[in-house]
């Protein structure tokens, strides 16, 4: 099941969000894949939404994927070091 995040990802939208994904994950299949191509901002109140996402997720014993993230919210992620535990793959030369 796919869900476009249509905004940013920061502390402004995130009690929007959180009720979002809670209602999206009721609603999912096994696999979630999350597109990201409009989000243009994040911070880290973004970033711990979708560790809480993810966490929520795992524990509903479901599979989440993240796709269409610019080079900017993955630099963001990354640099925040929870790409791992969010499971994004990055160029190992980065």
């Amino acid at each position: 099941m796919n869900l476009t995040v249509e905004h940013d990802i920061t502390i402004y939208e995130a009690e929007a969000l959180q009720t979002l994904f809670s209602e999206f994950l009721l609603k999912a299949d096994d696999v979630i894949t999350l597109d990201m191509s409009n989000v243009e901002k994040i911070d880290m109140v973004g970033i711990q939404l979708l560790l809480s996402l993810t966490i929520s997720v795992k524990n509903s014993n479901k599979k989440i994927q993240f796709i269409n993230i610019s080079e900017e919210i993955l630099h963001e992620i990354k640099t925040s070091n929870t790409h791992i535990s969010l499971a994004i793959e990055t160029n190992a030369n980065d």
